[in-house]
């Protein structure tokens, strides 16, 4: 079984909400890493931030379709069309 790869973007106040290091939590107990490809940290308190990661599961498509079906109960949005 191949690996498979899928682009997730996640927004809001993910930092001081702690948000993203639930999602990273996340990820690596559904037996997946990740590589963070870009990140844009707000500088006030009304400012959003951003994370745009890719994910890749050595257990292959239908194991990342179920861990990113629970990272949208986070706000994780998978980005159509693009894998890795």
């Amino acid at each position: 079984m191949s690996p498979a790869r899928a682009r997730l973007e996640l927004e809001g106040h993910i930092i001081d909400s702690l948000l993203l290091a639930k999602v990273l939590d996340e990820i690596l107990d559904g037996g997946a890493d990740y590589q963070i490809n870009e990140v844009t940290i707000g500088r006030a308190r009304v400012d959003h931030s951003q994370v745009v990661l890719t994910l890749t599961h050595p257990a292959g498509a239908q194991a990342l379709d179920e861990l990113c079906s629970r990272l949208e109960l986070h706000g994780a949005r998978r980005v159509k069309g693009a894998n890795g």
